[in-house]
């Protein structure tokens, strides 16, 4: 029979730091064999993706303010 364990919830920063430990883990010990854990890395790995791009848009110096469009001092305005 097999007992499944409750997690506790987590932040969002907790999630950024896992990764990092859950890559370097699968860098130095490979991908493990138990295909849940295998679901539940990738669940972590989509998780961080989301995390780390909505932070991106929410930054406004990403918003494109200081960066050029192309040939914009082509412009005749």
């Amino acid at each position: 029979m097999i007992k499944l364990l409750t997690l506790p919830s987590i932040s969002e920063d907790d999630v950024l730091e896992l990764k990092d430990y859950i890559s370097f883990s699968e860098s130095a010990f490979g991908s493990p064999k138990s295909e849940s854990l295998r679901q539940f890395f990738s669940f972590l790995y989509n998780k961080y993706e989301e995390i780390e791009a909505e932070r991106w848009r929410n930054d406004p110096q990403n918003w494109g303010a200081y960066s050029k469009w192309p040939r914009e001092d082509d412009l005749p305005f």
